[in-house]
């Protein structure tokens, strides 16, 4: 489950970054229980966990300019 809560937030993450920092997350748990992520996995212990998906140029800008007009329309509504 932790894995999961773990993966779900770096697809978050990962997905809403610009495009110049797009990265494959790989991962994998040592014997002492400690996860190491990496997106230049190094050794064959690493498992892709996270492919981070191909994002239209265009998407970013639209969620930027409603973001934008979302901010200035709640301010009326703070205390």
């Amino acid at each position: 489950m932790k894995r999961l809560a773990v993966t779900t937030g770096l697809i978050v993450i990962f997905g809403t970054a610009s495009l110049a920092a797009r990265a494959d997350i790989y991962a994998y748990t040592d014997s002492a229980g400690t996860t190491h992520f990496s997106n230049v996995p190094d050794n064959s212990r690493y498992t892709l966990i996270a492919r981070t998906p191909s994002v239209d140029p265009a998407i970013p800008e639209a969620d930027a300019k409603r973001a934008t007009t979302w901010l200035a329309r709640s301010s009326s509504f703070d205390a």
